[in-house]
């Protein structure tokens, strides 16, 4: 089935009704505008991911769904957190709690030096005893 310019997977419900995921099509948007932030072509992704071209071909179509494993490659790829590929690709949930920006502080303590992670953690303690006066 196609939607604008996506090739939407679709299936039948038990009344023979058809439906499409939106969650697919959204995924699908939200990578795609990744892509067009960085001025990436897929072939450019591809060699950043280590994602085959034609792979990446089937899930901007929507004929390909996403798994795990490819979600890992493009968090690398795009420099995001890991949670938040995965919450776009509907393989995760949010903590109704959690603050929206919480996994991106996870991916910068993850990916800052040592000594750099220390001083982060200074700050956010200072912070957070001042926020308690």
């Amino acid at each position: 089935m196609s939607i604008g310019n996506y090739n939407i997977p679709v299936g039948l419900l038990t009344d023979g009704k058809i439906f499409v995921s939106m969650e697919s099509l959204e995924f699908i948007e939200w990578l795609q505008g990744e892509l067009n932030k960085r001025e990436w072509s897929q072939a450019k992704f591809s060699k950043k991911s280590k994602i085959s071209q034609s792979q990446i071909t089937r899930i901007l179509n929507g004929t390909r769904g996403i798994g795990p494993d490819t979600c890992k490659k493009i968090a690398r790829a795009l420099n995001l957190p890991e949670d938040d590929v995965f919450r776009q690709a509907g393989l995760l949930t949010s903590k109704p709690d959690d603050p929206p920006d919480l996994s991106e502080w996870i991916h910068l303590y993850r990916v800052a030096e040592v000594q750099d992670r220390e001083y982060l953690l200074d700050i956010a303690r200072a912070l957070a005893r001042r926020s308690k006066k």
